[in-house]
């Protein structure tokens, strides 16, 4: 009955969705917005197909793809390892956590700068400025699913003999695991949005850069075509994380 129960909210997610992409639809055809300025979803798919069928445009999208995939990559596992190592020890922990509070107060992109300074020009920059968004979200996510841990779990595995690393491995980052694939699920979406928006102000390639030469040039079509995967991409990739971090719930609802 719970496993029924948690598809509710899936259906619910794409019925919203259809019924808005459906309104948004029919307040083009029928005049209320203008198609020049916001073109409808038929004709943004339209645009999609024709940008995913050259071969530049894929390209663009691959290098997109696989700077994100390393910046999500990198943060999620860098964040994992620094949460493992601060939580146990309480005063480095309440040393850090007004840094890591006030942190995303600075804008990350005044670093580039001196990003370009110490490594150059190219894709690298992007690659760490998409990480620096992302690795101190997975930080504090990790923190507060340690914290969620039961204590009478870790006691149980230090009467049965183990390691601090088999604690670490088979209790600790089990146990945390739905909040973790959270914390993942955010190293994903500030990797989009780091690789992106560093793309357009700073790059001259990748998905960002076609958008905004395209935005440049005056070529809606193409704009909107990129703008759309760009956005199938990271709802799909959102969705997905959903569904994998449900699974621990549904087994214990099971």
């Amino acid at each position: 009955m719970k496993t029924g129960l948690t598809a509710i909210p899936y259906a619910l997610r794409l019925l919203l969705i259809v019924v808005l992409v459906g309104l948004w639809q029919v307040f083009c055809s029928i005049g209320l917005l203008g198609t020049g300025i916001v073109p409808a979803p038929v004709t943004i798919w339209h645009d999609m197909c024709a940008v995913m069928g050259q071969s530049a445009s894929r390209a663009a999208l691959w290098l997109s793809l696989r700077d994100i995939l390393i910046a999500a990559l990198i943060a999620g596992a860098g964040g994992i390892a620094v949460g493992m190592i601060v939580h146990p020890i309480r005063l480095l922990r309440a040393a850090l956590e007004p840094y890591l509070a006030s942190y995303y107060a600075v804008p990350t992109f005044i670093f580039y700068p001196a990003l370009i300074t110490v490594t150059g020009s190219g894709r690298l920059p992007i690659i760490l400025i998409s990480i620096m968004l992302g690795i101190v979200a997975m930080i504090t996510t990790t923190l507060t699913a340690l914290d969620g841990v039961s204590r009478s779990i870790v006691r149980t595995a230090r009467v049965f003999g183990l390691t601090p690393l088999q604690n670490v491995m088979y209790v600790r980052i089990p146990a945390a695991a739905p909040m973790l694939l959270s914390g993942l699920r955010l190293c994903v979406s500030y990797a989009f949005i780091g690789v992106i928006a560093s793309e357009f102000i700073m790059s001259d390639a990748g998905v960002g850069y076609q958008i905004a030469y395209a935005y440049d040039n005056f070529d809606t079509d193409t704009m909107y075509g990129y703008i759309g995967c760009v956005v199938v991409l990271a709802a799909a990739t959102t969705l997905g994380f959903d569904m994998i971090a449900a699974e621990p719930v549904k087994r214990e609802g099971a």
